[in-house]
């Protein structure tokens, strides 16, 4: 089944007059704590009035949510991380370990997926 999305990140571009107190506490507690930076809702002290504002934050794009990634039951699933730099002169990885011979895939990392 769908998992509930936990992890948000603020849309700083977005402006919205909020309607619910709920609401305006989480902005508040967003922009004062994570400004720039994904946040969950366990950082917040009064976690279930979290959970009411959330709502209407993304609902105005306020808020943009992370979605819960899960593997499928009996699949293989790998992990692999770096470091890239983004430069005008193009993409240039710099940390990580090259990919195994043996790991092949239909998806690049460009891909919306």
């Amino acid at each position: 089944g769908d998992l509930r999305t936990t992890v948000f990140k603020r849309n700083v571009e977005a402006n919205y007059r909020l309607k619910m107190k709920a609401s305006r506490y989480v902005l508040s507690e967003v922009d004062k704590k994570f400004p720039t930076l994904p946040f969950t809702l366990r950082h917040f002290e009064d976690e279930r009035q979290a959970k009411m504002g959330i709502t209407e934050c993304v609902s105005h794009g306020l808020l943009t949510p992370y979605p819960s990634l899960h593997e499928k039951s009996g699949s293989t699933v790998a992990h692999f991380k770096c470091t890239v730099l983004l430069l005008p002169s193009g993409t240039t990885k710099v940390t990580g370990l090259e990919l195994p011979a043996y790991f092949k895939s239909d998806k690049t990392p460009d891909e919306e997926t």
